[in-house]
């Protein structure tokens, strides 16, 4: 551990010169020494009396200590005698008295500056020095910094750096801030007390042993732990120093403060007699956090929750006094943690008895939020309007069963009453039934709500001027003023409670920062600078978590690493300010490298989640239906929602009625992040659009009544020109309702369109030509067809060619019927299309093999008459399209499909979406006529497939699409197949690359006697 111990003993009673003698220091100073010397191996140098002068102090100080003290030595320096503080510049001017002092002459003394700074040149790695003389707490003005308080439990790792990192640390018998600090006359006794001064007497006492009392005594085990540390020592000098001579006479306050050469270390005695009990520091991992990043401290959290003692014990006793408590503060000061984690436990120990009732988050529904917590508490459920079941009758049943308690009601984050809450009616009622029932129940209900201060305006109109009912009993100014006086700021934290909110959650878990310096460049980051705290706590588990990789990968190759929070991850994360959008932009750009496709999807599920209004911008709980988007888009969107949430920028959680949402985890990335503000700022008209949009879509939906669709409403336009973007930002439900909106438009205002039937003969071989021009209601709205040639042998078979409208790599296949059929020779064309019809029972089966037809905008008018021909002008216009198999359709980032439903829906036909897997009672539900089932990479389900020949044996018909050479061509290639289907999310389960009656649309064709081949017709 170390070469040496040292000890430098200076004790002196026997002043001349009119200054006063003393008593006890000598003694007090000799039988240090032999403690020193007999129970802790120290070599002890005494300078008792008259030889403790001036010269003699300087000649030790700064020749003999000098000489002897090397790097692996330990120094103790104790001084008992005379001392006096006088007014400085910068704070109280301490002197130690040599035993040649004149009195008042101060060139005679030793000034405290100059004995730290002859100390703090020595070289060795430990150092303490303990004052016992009048304003000996002088010395804290000398270059000195406050120290933590030391663990009740000290682990071996922690032991080890004590030893191993300087330990600069001084302990004073008095404080600094006693009065008279002009006094001259030094006639103070130095508070001697029988044989030893009050402070000696416990200094002895403790190195005996009786300052090791942690932990303390369980299982027979004695207290302690081996060790005495200079934080322990300093403690147990304090409880037996402070309240005795308080009694006594004028108390006296010993103080500990740390050189500037300290670091991690702590000096250190070993407890004489007592073994060392030391055990490992527990491991860690993710669940091991101390910091809580963007989340606020919850009540179990308490434990590691610093920085605020002084503010929770000013609210604790703030809330006692006044039935409404406001705690205000801006976004990022810690309103919530101070309540959950501060006020809420100081309560739960209060000497009253507290019930307190679980955090309410208003949300959306704020009453359902309030309700929700008067039923956890088995008390009586709020009704709107009712006079006999609002919250203060509630609390008057509570009241009545604890008639010596009180009731805390604590409502976190008051702002989303404006920023969620869309119902002005509920916004009232809620401010009504919390006013009633503090105006009730004004000695029993303590009501806590926290609130950013930039909403308090709106707030205060909404809860203090639009509750007409409570304005009538109590009266406007009645109201504001319960307001104003139970109005709590919560100030920023100055450096010291930073730096107890940095270092001891740390030291909760054996850790500490590498080098200590760090702590103070983190806290010149965040002070003086409103909102840094959630920065500060995310950047402070980054570091955490940046940790328990290096850990990881020191353990892979058999290395133990220190418990350290570096400065190497400091520079890694890129300081505080910079680590949450640094990790924002880190998850953006991996998923856009990914897919590009992913770009518009973070920007559209971000933006869903900030709240507009009010002053600074705010998050917004997003429900996870509102999430939902078509399926080319959806596997897009819970990707991001999965990978932000496990980056801790996203939280997941429940509303009032219990239904999922999604969140920021602060409103600090909603305001920090340069990338979504620049989105905001693009799409601020988008965004005030969709809020508009997305509750009268879910009123649509629920009630499915035409009636709330936006046909007369001015913005379908604008929704018109959004839903036919290629990076349109409508959910699935948006989607649908704008699509029914438009139609029903159209319906109402629609000019009939004539069209051209074409007429099939099902007997000998015919072919038939020709051209067609759709006029839309727009002239600018022109769809043309191409030539189209049909041809036809069987009365139960049709083909047809199809020449592609896009001139880009246009794709071969073919679907042919099983029995031979002569007319294959007439298709002797390469870049060809095929299609098949086939009656089956009452109903049929339509084949196409291309796989562009459902997703390419150029196929549009052949999808029409496509339609028109297997289902006749006048037909069933219902139209259901399946996903869930891993299709093209449904998967592919870029496919257009739902362009072609909406081009198919200005044609009268309505299309739908049917989920895998499918099953009659989906089918009869929407009454649809034809299913269109495109191409498969996931196989269809033996029901399925019962399912859908059932369909047609009743008289339905079906689409079916698919290419068998990308069977051929992609399936055994994963990096291909990617791009076409999304593969690990479906069943594929006996497929073979090679057999080409395992593709899963073969499986399906061979009911109806076609099949997909992978090749041209020869």
């Amino acid at each position: 551990m170390f070469s040496r111990n040292l000890a430098f003993i200076i004790g002196i009673d026997n002043y001349t010169n009119g200054i006063s003698a003393l008593n006890t220091a000598v003694n007090d100073a000799k039988q240090l020494a032999e403690v020193l010397r007999t129970k802790h191996d120290y070599q002890v140098w005494e300078c008792l009396d008259e030889v403790a002068t001036l010269s003699n102090f300087h000649k030790f100080l700064f020749h003999t200590l000098p000489e002897q003290v090397t790097e692996n030595d330990r120094l103790f320096f104790y001084f008992a005698g005379h001392g006096v503080a006088l007014n400085g510049d910068d704070g109280p001017a301490g002197y130690l008295i040599p035993q040649d002092a004149l009195l008042g002459d101060t060139n005679s003394y030793l000034p405290m500056t100059k004995l730290h700074d002859g100390l703090i040149k020595l070289p060795c790695r430990h150092f303490l020095g303990i004052l016992d003389c009048c304003f000996a707490g002088a010395f804290k003005w000398s270059s000195t910094r406050e120290l933590l308080t030391s663990p009740e439990v000290i682990h071996q790792e922690r032991y080890d750096r004590f030893i191993t990192d300087p330990a600069w640390q001084i302990i004073t018998s008095s404080a600094s801030d006693q009065k008279a600090l002009d006094n001259f006359n030094l006639d103070t006794d130095r508070g001697q007390f029988g044989n030893h001064s009050p402070f000696a007497a416990a200094l002895l006492n403790a190195l005996e042993g009786a300052a090791d009392i942690y932990p303390l005594a369980t299982n027979g085990k004695p207290a302690g732990d081996g060790v005495i540390t200079a934080t322990e020592l300093y403690l147990h000098l304090r409880d037996r120093v402070e309240i005795p001579t308080g009694k006594y006479r004028q108390r006296q306050t010993p103080g500990i403060w740390c050189l500037n050469k300290h670091d991690k270390g702590e000096y250190i005695f070993l407890s004489p007699g007592h073994e060392l009990n030391l055990p490992p520091a527990p491991p860690l991992d993710e669940s091991q956090n101390p910091y809580r990043g963007l989340k606020s401290f919850d009540e179990k959290h308490s434990s590691l929750f610093f920085g605020r003692t002084l503010l929770v014990e000013k609210l604790q006793d703030f809330v006692k006094t006044h039935p409404l408590t406001v705690v205000l503060g801006a976004s990022g000061s810690g309103k919530s943690s101070l309540v959950k984690a501060g006020l809420i436990p100081k309560l739960r120990q209060d000497q009253e008895k507290w019930c307190i009732l679980p955090p309410i988050r208003p949300g959306e529904t704020p009453l359902e939020a309030l309700n929700n917590v008067l039923t956890e508490a088995k008390l009586p459920r709020v009704e709107p309007q009712n006079p006999q079941h609002n919250l203060a009758m509630s609390i008057d049943v509570w009241a009545k069963n604890n008639p010596n308690s009180k009731l805390l009601l604590f409502i976190d984050q008051s702002e989303e009453i404006i920023t969620l809450c869309q119902n002005l009616d509920e916004r009232k009622e809620f401010f009504q039934q919390i006013l009633t029932a503090i105006n009730a129940h004004g000695d029993k209900l303590r009501v806590v709500l926290t609130l950013r201060s930039d909403f308090e305006p709106q707030i205060t109109d909404v809860g203090l001027k639009l509750a007409p009912e409570i304005l009538n009993q109590l009266g406007t100014t009645v109201l504001i003023n319960l307001w104003q006086s139970g109005r709590f700021i919560v100030p920023a934290m100055t450096r010291g409670e930073l730096r107890e909110a940095i270092e001891k959650p740390a030291q909760a878990r054996v850790m500490y920062f590498q080098p200590h310096e760090l702590v103070e460049k983190l806290i010149d980051e965040v002070a003086d600078m409103p909102g840094a705290l959630p920065l500060l706590s995310f950047a402070l588990s980054e570091f955490f978590l940046k940790y328990l990789r290096r850990q990881r990968e020191a353990q892979y190759r058999g290395i133990t690493i220190d418990r350290a929070l570096t400065q190497a991850d400091y520079l890694e994360l890129g300081g505080v300010m910079r680590s949450l959008t640094q990790r924002a932009d880190e998850e953006y750009q991996k998923l856009v490298q990914e897919n590009p496709a992913y770009d518009q999807v973070i920007r559209h599920v971000m933006l869903r989640m900030v709240a507009l209004g009010g002053g600074e911008l705010a998050r917004r709980r997003v429900p996870l239906s509102e999430l939902e988007y078509p399926p080319a888009k959806n596997g897009l969107v819970k990707e991001v929602i999965e990978r932000f949430t496990t980056a801790r920028l996203l939280v997941e959680g429940q509303d009032a009625e219990g239904n999922p949402d999604v969140e920021p985890a602060h409103d600090a990335l909603v305001r920090g992040w340069q990338r979504l503000l620049e989105w905001k700022h693009l799409d601020e008209e988008n965004l005030l659009l969709q809020r508009r949009l997305t509750p009268a879509a879910v009123e649509w939906k629920s009630q499915q009544q035409a009636k709330f669709l936006w046909h007369a409403n001015p913005r379908l336009d604008l929704l018109k020109k959004v839903s036919l973007s290629d990076d349109n930002w409508l959910n699935q439900v948006e989607a649908e309702f704008v699509r029914r909106t438009l139609q029903k438009r159209r319906n109402d205002s629609r000019r009939f369109i004539s069209l051209t039937v074409v007429i099939l003969a099902l007997s000998g071989l015919s072919i038939f030509s020709f051209n067609q021009l759709q006029q839309l209601n727009s002239a600018s709205e022109q769809f043309q067809s191409d030539s189209i040639k049909v041809l036809a042998e069987f009365s139960i078979n049709t083909v047809l060619n199809i020449n592609p409208t896009s001139e880009n790599n246009p794709v071969r296949g073919e679907v042919k019927a099983l029995n031979k059929a002569p007319w294959r020779t007439l298709l002797n064309e390469k870049n060809q299309v095929f299609a098949m019809s086939r009656k089956y029972n009452k109903g049929q089966v339509f084949t196409i093999a291309h796989h562009g037809i459902l997703s390419n905008t150029n196929y549009s008018v052949f999808m029409f008459l496509m339609l028109n021909y297997i289902n006749g002008i006048n037909g069933n216009k219902k139209v259901l399209m399946s996903s869930g198999h891993c299709e093209i359709l449904t998967l592919n980032h870029d496919f257009e499909a739902y362009k072609i439903a909406d081009f198919m829906e200005k044609l009268g036909y309505e299309t739908k979406d049917i989920s895998a897997p499918i099953n009659s009672t989906k089918i009869q539900n929407t009454n649809a006529n034809i299913i269109i089932i495109g191409n498969a990479w996931g196989n269809l389900e033996n029901d399925e497939i019962k399912t859908i020949e059932q369909f047609v044996s009743n008289g339905g018909k079906v689409i079916i699409v698919g290419l068998g050479r990308y069977w051929k061509d992609y399936s055994d290639k994963p990096d291909q197949l990617d791009k076409l289907a999304h593969r690990g999310k479906c069943n594929q389960e006996g497929q073979d690359t090679n057999d080409i009656s395992t593709y899963p649309m073969n499986k399906l064709l061979e009911k109806f006697d076609a099949r997909f081949e992978s090749s041209l017709i020869n």
